[in-house]
C-alpha cells in the first residue's frame, strides 16, 4: 500500500499569520523535502507528494519531515487562536467546506462538537478533524488533492 501525504496536517495557515509567512514555509518544505529526495510540490494549499511514500519509506519521510519542520522553525505548534478566531475557524469548516465536500459526493466525518474545537484551538492544540479528510481519501491521495483543490479553505 503507498501512503501519500500532505501539509495541511503538518502546517495550517492560521488566521494570525500572513499569507507570505505560510507561503515562505510551504516554499522552504518543499525545498529542504526536495534536497531530502522526496517529489514534492507546492500546491493549493500548503505542499505535498507528488507520487505517494511507499510503505516502507513512511518511517523515512516522516523523519524527513521532522528534520526539516525543525529546520524552520516549523516544529512548533501554532499559536492559540482567540475564541472568535476558533469560532469562525470551526463554522467555515463545517458549513462552506464541509458542505463543498459533500457537494462532491465524498462524505464527511462528523466533526466534533463545536465547543470541543474551539477549546482545542485556543489552548493551543492541534485539530485532528477537518472536512478535506474523507474515508476515501485513505484509499486514493487523487480524492483527497481534489477535495482539497476543489474546496480550499479561504
Amino acid at each position: 500500500m503507498t501512503v501519500a501525504l500532505a501539509s495541511c496536517a503538518s502546517h495550517q495557515a492560521e488566521p494570525t499569520e500572513s499569507a507570505s509567512d505560510v507561503a515562505s514555509a510551504d516554499a522552504n518544505m518543499v525545498r529542504c523535502m526536495t534536497d531530502k529526495g522526496w517529489e514534492v510540490q507546492l500546491d493549493n494549499d500548503g505542499w505535498s507528494t507528488t507520487v505517494g511514500v511507499p510503505d516502507e519509506q513512511l518511517e523515512q519521510f516522516d523523519a524527513d519531515v521532522d528534520d526539516c519542520r525543525a529546520t524552520f522553525g516549523l516544529d512548533q505548534p501554532p499559536p492559540p487562536l482567540t475564541q472568535q478566531e476558533a469560532e469562525e475557524l470551526y463554522d467555515l469548516l463545517t458549513g462552506a467546506v464541509a458542505d463543498c465536500v459533500r457537494d462532491l459526493g465524498y462524505t464527511v466525518p462528523e466533526p466534533p462538537s463545536r465547543q470541543a474545537y474551539v477549546e482545542l484551538l485556543t489552548g493551543g492544540g492541534l485539530a485532528d478533524w477537518h472536512p478535506h479528510y474523507v474515508p476515501e481519501a485513505e484509499a486514493s491521495f487523487a480524492v483527497y488533492q481534489e477535495v482539497r483543490a476543489e474546496c480550499p479553505v479561504p
